[in-house]
């Protein structure tokens, strides 16, 4: 098995007018907090779609830098979430 396949789906290629997405800092918002989809990590940036006390955010994980950043989009409802996932694998938003 090749340790350096890649696990999980790709962001969708940037297209030329992309929209920026609102990071901010990670907070410790809700007590449990679960991953419901994720992107590889293979280039660097990873994100995960999260559930937490009844809203959805998306976390930015980059680990190009050292320490690695760990940033989150504002939490939405589910369906602001979904959208927010959906645009970003499409290559609309970064």
């Amino acid at each position: 098995m090749d340790v350096h396949a890649c696990h999980g789906f790709h962001v969708g290629s940037a297209l030329e007018r992309v929209e920026e997405v609102e990071w901010h800092e990670e907070t410790a918002r809700g007590a449990r907090t679960r991953v419901r989809d994720y992107t590889c990590g293979c280039q660097g940036v990873a994100y995960e779609l999260c559930c937490s006390g009844g809203l959805m955010f998306v976390r930015r994980l980059d680990g190009r830098g050292e320490p690695s950043v760990v940033m989150e989009s504002a939490w939405l409802v589910t369906r602001e979430a979904e959208r927010l996932w959906e645009a970003l694998m499409a290559g609309l938003v970064r």
